[in-house]
């Protein structure tokens, strides 16, 4: 399922040379999941990143509020961004028949305070018995303040043998859509900053023979600093092409509320760039 709606993007940046990305893995229904909308909803308040990439985003018929999946409920107090999702079904365990189990979708979303001139998704290869996440890739071209330009989210496999060829169907996406445009690709990788894929990503690896070249933003920024996004690891980024500088890249979302609630089971990485 693709899903556009169109907020007051009109009000456009908090920067004529600079554009705040950020990416968050939501963590779909779980746990208290209308106090952790209102925690997300206030992070993206307080930080007004200008585009969003949302991960583990839900469709469920059980907890959908007036037929809105979780990130139309963000989007519907957040009237500034305009919005893309893209929701596959999700597969029901073995152990239940399809036609008891609930219509179930999750994937990928995009957040933009700018206009949303074309979108685009693709399905990726992975094993659903090991996890029955569906993983794809989903992109947007954007009128940002600094010119047109092409924003993808990702969430990539738990299980480290599907990630290679993810990878390399994710670059083949990304050198058409993006076509020469700057480019941000941001996501939930399922691996740490020395593993195969992100190394792919940074040009540090090769995957039959290919690779990427873009930068790790939160590396580039903190060359030193741990950027710790899920259980003691780092596997959130953002990553800009050569074209694109990165001026700051911050973990948010990190903090508790008053009785020790998080906004997510991931903290949120946000990046200042310009190109």
């Amino acid at each position: 399922m693709m899903d556009q709606l169109s907020g007051g993007a009109e009000d456009l940046s908090i920067g004529d040379r600079v554009v705040r990305v950020m990416t968050l893995n939501i963590w779909g229904y779980s746990h208290s999941w209308e106090r952790r909308r209102r925690l997300i909803i206030d992070v993206i308040d307080a930080e007004s990143p200008d585009i969003i990439g949302l991960q583990e985003v839900y469709s469920d018929p059980r907890f959908d509020e007036d037929g809105r999946n979780q990130v139309q409920q963000i989007v519907r107090s957040l009237p500034k961004y305009n919005l893309v999702c893209s929701l596959h079904r999700h597969p029901p365990p073995r152990d239940i028949k399809p036609e008891e189990y609930p219509f179930i979708q999750t994937g990928l979303a995009i957040m933009s305070r700018h206009p949303i001139i074309e979108s685009g998704h693709i399905s990726l290869p992975y094993s659903v018995h090991v996890n029955p996440h569906p993983r794809m890739v989903l992109a947007s071209r954007i009128r940002s303040p600094l010119g047109k330009m092409c924003f993808f989210v990702t969430h990539l496999s738990t299980h480290e043998p599907d990630r290679p060829s993810e990878a390399l169907m994710l670059a083949d996406f990304i050198h058409g859509f993006s076509r020469s445009s700057p480019a941000v690709v941001v996501g939930d990788f399922n691996e740490t900053p020395d593993e195969p894929v992100v190394l792919f990503m940074k040009g540090k690896g090769e995957i039959h023979g290919h690779s990427l070249g873009f930068r790790d933003a939160w590396e580039e920024a903190n060359p030193s600093g741990e950027g710790y996004t899920h259980r003691g690891r780092r596997i959130d980024y953002i990553f800009v092409d050569p074209s694109i500088k990165v001026l700051d890249c911050r973990i948010v979302a990190d903090k508790p509320d008053s009785e020790g609630y998080y906004p997510s089971d991931h903290y949120g990485v946000l990046a200042s760039i310009t190109f």
